[in-house]
């Protein structure tokens, strides 16, 4: 039994049930109200099991209703939606709405939702096929539109598996041959002219075995010489299942590689029956077993791209409704661009515009509304034809609900869109060409869709839409590429952290690509040989060692500690909490690397949700006008890589942590002024910033209206505490007197989603922070640092090389102290003459 955090007094009761092998269930009994201004927060998850080789089956059951009134009760716009949480490397996949609540009614209904491989819709049941061990399946309620409230007292999730059992078949990567040694089989790369393999596919038809050979080319001094290949982009699929195909090497007994069958079916598509196939293909040109070459070679990855005659952007079959997506796509940039007179007179190289020049002139016409880019009107076009087969129209959210926002939500999806090494696959070649099954076309058309989805006159028609994103992740949108460039025509680069934060969306089998991956785009890291010491793709070195160069050279770079505020993108380190309220991370703060250092998890929208990003009037504080201390940086780095050390001085330490008084934090409140705006920027209690909805539309406005954000707080709280009694919060008011003391008291003002973000110190200081911030954490001012500074002591049972807990800390993320601010400090502190802080 656990006591519900979001719903304070009432009992939570969480069963893990193993009813028999091949059966897992969670449940929950707990009352938790939703509005549309709520963060996107599981009510429960499950995890599914380790030895689960294949889910048959899930069914997920509610117990819920609506705010039990509407003007019109003909649809209820609160709603389930079903989502998986993954580990890093797996790709996200789109959440699938299920059951709505009945419009307007205030008694409790029980639905049931049940999936299985045999009877359920094709997108159920090819959901089913991809959920693996490990996986986090959640049941999320949603609401949407002002009054509309989710209010759920029970949930269930409940699975069917079969037990996993040992799989013999290959996996990715090179395998040596018996009886065959490999360096006299695969010649060693020659680093010095920057060599490279190329595969030779010999011809052959679809279904005829693969036999290739490795050619080397060296791209030094290439650019006087056309060496002719192309390139692959793929994502690597399902190791589990996968095959081989040997290389040829000059009449002796071939080599096998194990390869995914997502690239064996793409090596089959493209090869020729008349000339040979030249290509480079990651898994197979890189030795995956040699860490030395690895390194060289992902080192290069720019230039072998950049440097192919064409890149093949291969999507497989992945996603429902797959081929009808890309043929929607080429006729909306048709219809925009109109470079062609479509249908049978279509005459470019790709497969066809399908819709014909009478049609596009047709929906072109002048009319009261369009949709932004005609995007509506052709997809309605399709729909009406009947182009899309079951599983197209099961992916735009089924008969009677056919929706181009659903369906293009479930495209972007592709876990090709995902990967974090087809950003400079895509944008750094010559020619792009984007494939599927039966359908081929120049990524320049999806680019400009990906671009009229990402814009907010898109996004103000699919408002009623608050699935997941759909459009390409942020970082496609923020990289130049080859047509970015300055008078001078050389490429203009974005530095290596804002690049790496707009990719945090994106996924790398390996962790350590996240930030390999994206070294050719950064104006630090884009020349290989030129590449910091401390940022040199090294696979041998371990996550967490990386993670903390990273952080440690970006400051002794920048001689500043801005870069430790974009922690809070990670998702258990933001200022405000989006996970399970049950999850075990909660209660097991301990984290696998630094606490000081950069993760690779997180979202690319979180990193605009911080002190440092909304509030810039901020600076400085007294500890901005000075810088680190790089002499005691560089003497920790020698001693201990995974410890930072820092100079500076305390302010005080947290003895109360609650609520903040409305008045206090209201949008009209003249008086704190600053606290106010910090609260209603990072914590959004009124959805204008709309990061905390996960959703990926950005709703803030330049101007705020304070009476507006009040409006829509009150309905806010409402929908909280109007239908289902809920205890209140607790809450603190600071000594009147500026003293430390402070007063407790209860409060139905603010939302009971909004955690407890308000602290007091020893000093009588308050402020805010987030919410996984603790009684005891102390409030710093540090060299270097814009903002204060959460710091965690360290139990000296924890403590080693004999030091005390005197000055050894975890870092836990920025926080705003009132009196600190505008260039404004607190105290007798002098920064000059500080103690030292070693932060682990």
């Amino acid at each position: 039994m656990f006591t519900d955090s979001q719903t304070p007094g009432s009992q939570v009761e969480i069963k893990i049930l193993t009813l028999t092998m091949e059966k897992h269930r969670a449940v929950r009994h707990s009352f938790v109200q939703v509005h549309e201004h709520c963060p996107r927060r599981p009510y429960l998850e499950l995890v599914v099991p380790p030895e689960a080789s294949a889910v048959t089956s899930a069914t997920f059951t509610t117990d819920s209703r609506d705010q039990g009134w509407a003007d019109d009760k003909s649809v209820s716009y609160t709603w389930f939606e079903v989502a998986l949480r993954r580990p890093a490397g797996r790709s996200d996949v789109a959440a699938i709405r299920i059951q709505h609540n009945k419009a307007g009614e205030d008694e409790f209904f029980t639905a049931t939702t049940h999936w299985n491989t045999q009877s359920t819709s094709p997108r159920a049941k090819w959901w089913l096929g991809i959920v693996q061990p490990g996986d986090v399946i959640q049941l999320i309620p949603r609401a949407q539109f002002p009054g509309w409230v989710n209010i759920i007292r029970q949930g269930s999730i409940e699975i069917e598996y079969q037990v996993r059992v040992e799989d013999e078949n290959l996996q990715q990567g090179w395998e040596t041959s018996p009886g065959v040694a490999s360096p006299g089989l695969i010649y060693r790369l020659d680093y010095g002219n920057r060599q490279i393999r190329v595969l030779v596919v010999k011809p052959g038809t679809y279904e005829s075995d693969i036999e290739a050979e490795f050619e080397y080319v060296n791209l030094a001094g290439s650019s006087d010489q056309h060496i002719g290949f192309h390139a692959l982009s793929y994502y690597w699929g399902d190791s589990t299942k996968s095959t081989s195909i040997s290389i040829d090497a000059k009449g002796r007994v071939g080599h096998k590689i194990g390869i995914s069958s997502t690239l064996e079916r793409a090596i089959r598509r493209f090869r020729s029956p008349d000339v040979p196939l030249r290509i480079w293909i990651d898994a197979i040109c890189i030795n995956q077993d040699d860490l030395e070459e690895r390194a060289q070679q992902v080192a290069m990855m720019g230039s072998i791209y950049s440097g192919a005659d064409m890149v093949r952007i291969w999507l497989d079959d992945y996603v429902l409704g797959l081929d009808t997506a890309l043929r929607i796509i080429r006729d909306i940039y048709n219809v925009n661009k109109r470079v062609c007179l479509g249908g049978s007179q279509c005459q470019c190289s790709s497969t066809k515009h399908t819709l014909p020049a009478e049609q596009l002139d047709e929906i072109t016409q002048p009319k009261e509304w369009h949709s932004f880019g005609y995007t509506r009107e052709v997809f309605g076009r399709y729909h009406a034809m009947k182009s899309f087969d079951a599983s197209a129209i099961d992916a735009a959210g089924g008969e009677g609900e056919v929706h181009f926002t659903n369906f293009m939500q479930t495209f972007f999806h592709h876990p090709w869109f995902q990967r974090v090494w087809v950003v400079q696959e895509a944008i750094l070649s010559h020619k792009t060409v984007v494939y599927s099954t039966s359908e081929e076309i120049p990524w320049e058309e999806l680019l400009l869709i990906n671009e009229m989805a990402s814009t907010p006159e898109y996004a103000g028609e699919a408002r009623w839409s608050v699935q997941a994103r759909d459009s390409m992740p942020a970082i496609w949108n923020a990289l130049p590429g080859r047509h970015g460039r300055t008078a001078e025509g050389k490429t203009k680069l974005l530095p290596i952290l804002d690049v790496f934060l707009k990719a945090l969306d994106l996924k790398a089998t390996n962790p350590r690509d996240k930030l390999f991956a994206l070294l050719a785009f950064g104006h630090e890291t884009s020349e290989a040989d030129k590449i910091p010491s401390l940022l040199r793709p090294d696979y041998s070195k371990p996550l967490e060692n990386v993670m903390a160069d990273f952080t440690r050279w970006w400051i002794l770079e920048y001689h500043s500690l801005n870069i430790l505020s974009f922690l809070h993108c990670q998702s258990t380190r933001a200022w405000r909490r989006t996970l399970w309220d049950e999850d075990p991370q909660l209660n097991t703060p301990a984290l696998s690397g630094p606490s000081w250092a950069l993760g690779t998890d997180g979202y690319a929208q979180c990193s605009s949700m911080t002190l440092r990003e909304q509030f810039p009037s901020l600076l400085p504080t007294g500890a901005a006008d000075t810088v680190p201390d790089e002499d005691l940086i560089r003497l920790a780095d020698d001693s201990n890589p995974l410890e930072l050390a820092l100079r500076g001085y305390k302010v005080g330490e947290i003895v109360a942590l609650g609520h903040p008084p409305q008045d206090m934090v209201s949008a009209e409140n003249k008086d704190k002024q600053m606290l106010a705006a910090v609260f209603n920027r990072l914590f959004d209690p009124s959805a204008r910033m709309g990061v905390w909805l996960l959703q990926g539309v950005n709703y803030h406005e330049e101007h705020w209206d304070p009476a507006a954000l009040e409006y829509m707080l009150l309905d806010h709280i409402q929908a909280h505490f109007s239908y289902i009694p809920a205890p209140c919060q607790h809450t603190l008011l600071p000594a009147a007197d500026g003293g430390s003391g402070y007063t407790c008291y209860e409060t139905t003002d603010l939302p009971s989603c909004v955690e407890r973000c308000f602290f007091v110190l020893s000093n009588g200081m308050y402020g805010l922070c987030p919410w996984t911030a603790q009684r005891g954490d102390v409030v710093t001012l540090l060299q270097g640092g814009g903002v204060p500074y959460l710091l965690r002591p360290v139990p000296e049972h924890l403590q080693s090389n004999g030091d005390t807990g005197s000055n050894r800390y975890q870092f836990v993320g920025e926080c705003f102290a009132e009196g600190i601010a505008d260039g404004k400090t607190v105290g007798d502190g002098d920064l000059g003459n500080s103690e030292r802080f070693v932060l682990v």
